[in-house]
């Protein structure tokens, strides 16, 4: 499943916040070479995870680990948003690490930095387009400035599969499930 645009902001959140209380309850063994950091997203887990467990030492790193790079959401995101919050995460205080103010913190200044891609800019502009022909209506840079760029290209080039409908309320339909599966 995939994150519409205006809630792509909570899945760190969701991921440390929500499941911080049982998770430190289970144990997995080793924990010392889990180690997947080929991808950005993968990158994001080992520096996320390795510093909540030093925050938390009861929570384990290993199923931080499991739980961060087996997300179903990991796709729909564009990897600038996850290497964009490296250096910041590294760099937070426990206790906002720990209650989700700091992945918050890091999540926005990722999103602030983030050169919007030519798949996004062109979703924006066909979509707002079509937008205020169905009497909606809003404007290119809300869209290119807001959460949509966040999005990995592959979910533009899925939305934009729905240029051609006529009809305003399937083609909303269609758009969402681009961004929601």
């Amino acid at each position: 499943m995939r994150l519409a645009p205006h809630t792509a902001h909570r899945l760190p959140l969701a991921l440390i916040g929500g499941l911080a209380c049982w998770l430190s309850a289970l144990g997995c063994g080793d924990e010392s070479d889990d180690r997947r950091t080929a991808s950005a997203h993968g990158r994001y887990c080992q520096i996320l995870c390795e510093r909540t467990t030093r925050c938390v030492p009861t929570y384990p790193l290993r199923s931080c680990l499991s739980l961060c790079n087996t997300d179903p959401n990991v796709g729909a995101f564009n990897d600038q948003i996850w290497s964009g919050q490296f250096e910041c995460l590294s760099e937070q205080p426990c206790e906002l690490l720990v209650s989700g103010v700091g992945q918050q913190t890091c999540l926005e200044a990722a999103r602030e930095a983030l050169v919007p891609s030519d798949a996004c800019i062109d979703f924006c502009l066909t979509d707002a387009a079509a937008s205020f022909e169905c009497a909606i209506g809003y404007s290119v840079e809300a869209c290119v400035t807001g959460t949509t760029c966040s999005f990995d290209d592959a979910v533009f080039s899925l939305a934009r599969t729905c240029d051609e409908m006529d009809d305003c309320d399937a083609r909303a339909a269609c758009v969402a499930r681009a961004f929601i599966p």
